[in-house]
């Protein structure tokens, strides 16, 4: 299968997650816990810190380093890595 473009829509293997990349985004969100290569720090209560989504506002379970890797129809493994990710395991998607 091939590398397939829809709009600004690019579709890798059937076997891949799902991950948008929001130039609107403030933060970054995980929602597998396997993707984390550092320790999740749990979130500070006394912060409050929440995060709006379409589903309303919620609070992540933590933070830490992802490593984010896929291969494309060729073969070749991408990499990405990026600090402070949040960790919410509800969200239905993870957001670069």
């Amino acid at each position: 299968m091939k590398t397939k473009r829809t709009g600004l829509t690019t579709h890798f293997d059937s076997d891949s997650s799902t991950v948008i990349v929001d130039n609107a985004a403030n933060c970054c969100i995980c929602n597998d816990k396997d993707m984390f290569i550092s320790e999740i720090t749990k979130m500070d209560p006394t912060k409050n810190l929440t995060v709006s989504t379409a589903g309303g506002e919620k609070a992540p379970i933590g933070y830490g380093d992802v490593l984010w890797k896929w291969s494309d129809d060729e073969g070749k493994v991408h990499e990405h890595s990026l600090k402070d990710v949040l960790y919410f395991p509800e969200s239905p998607v993870n957001i670069i």
